[in-house]
């Protein structure tokens, strides 16, 4: 599956569940061509929403104490995206959330907005809508890159950017000047995607590569939209790991990792085995560092070897 970008995502997941709001249920097919993707796209943008329950825990109760819990959508095994007729989602609708609530949606929408260049007027209203209900202002800080400012200014204004760059392994920067016809983030880093004034074909440029950028004198049409290439597929750099770990080590696993499978160790119910997915080498030997006390790696058997050796590495700095 190659990566939708986090605009291209939004209207996916957006589409897919109103159009099952709308209907009652429809298949992961049909929502799939609806909104422009595979289904198995769909499926894997839909995991969060599909997947995750919605949860209360009392004050000062154990961390993961569940009190209540409600679904919004399922999917069935035939394949059917299904909205459930009590659903937490629905019901924000017609009854004020609590403000724990209001405070987190309120936080993650900030955050999203943060992240990407399109403008959404339906996040917009939902954002103001939740400030008012909050009753104080939120101010979510995004780590961005200098930049950033700059050349989305320039984009929105077809206006040319000019900056000096530095390609990756060259120490000395080039002074470049672009028409800025898209500006987006994937997978953690800004770019500015045109091509250079004076011809030629379209670039990607890193933004926090960027230094003295500056909105120039020329100006450039709207330009065409553009999917992202082939080479932000990260597949090629997938692993897929087997554990069995502490089952307290769940939570961090899921927050940070795709899992795709958890099944309970027989007579021993504090472990479980995960299996997930984890892209890059860096990536990896940071999930084998983290791995709490009681974890095991079953596969790949060359792991458990990487794991001890990077451990060795790492207690080597403080001997």
């Amino acid at each position: 599956m190659s990566p939708v970008g986090g605009a291209r995502r939004f209207d996916a997941v957006l589409g897919a569940l109103a159009l099952a709001e709308e209907q009652g249920a429809v298949s992961l097919d049909d929502a799939a061509d609806a909104v422009g993707v595979s289904a198995d796209t769909l499926h894997a943008l839909l995991e969060p929403v599909l997947y995750l329950d919605f949860r209360l825990t009392p004050r000062g109760g154990r961390i993961g104490e569940q009190i209540n819990e409600s679904r919004a959508f399922l999917l069935t095994e035939d394949g059917t995206l299904v909205v459930e007729e009590d659903n937490w989602l629905r019901n924000l609708v017609t009854e004020p959330p609590e403000r724990d609530l209001v405070l987190h949606l309120l936080t993650a929408g900030l955050a999203y907005r943060a992240s990407t260049f399109a403008q959404r007027r339906e996040l917009d209203r939902a954002l103001d809508r939740l400030s008012d209900a909050l009753g104080a202002a939120v101010h979510v800080a995004v780590d961005t890159p200098p930049a950033l400012g700059v050349a989305r200014e320039a984009a929105t204004r077809r206006r040319t950017l000019r900056f000096s760059y530095v390609k990756a392994g060259l120490a000395e920067p080039s002074e470049r000047e672009v028409e800025p016809h898209r500006v987006f983030c994937n997978w953690g880093n800004w770019y500015v995607f045109g091509p250079e004034v004076g011809g030629g074909e379209p670039k990607y440029f890193r933004v926090d590569r960027m230094t003295d950028a500056e909105v120039a004198d020329g100006t450039f049409p709207d330009p065409p939209d553009v999917e992202l290439p082939d080479f932000f597929d990260l597949s090629d750099h997938a692993v897929d790991v087997d554990l069995r770990v502490p089952r307290s080590a769940l939570r961090m696993l899921d927050a940070d990792y795709l899992i795709r499978q958890t099944t309970d160790v027989e007579q021993q119910p504090h472990l479980v085995d995960v299996s997930l997915t984890v892209y890059g080498a860096a990536t990896l030997d940071h999930l084998l560092l983290r791995l709490p006390g009681g974890s095991s790696v079953t596969a790949p058997h060359e792991l458990a070897q990487r794991r001890d050796a990077l451990a060795r590495e790492v207690l080597a700095l403080y001997a």
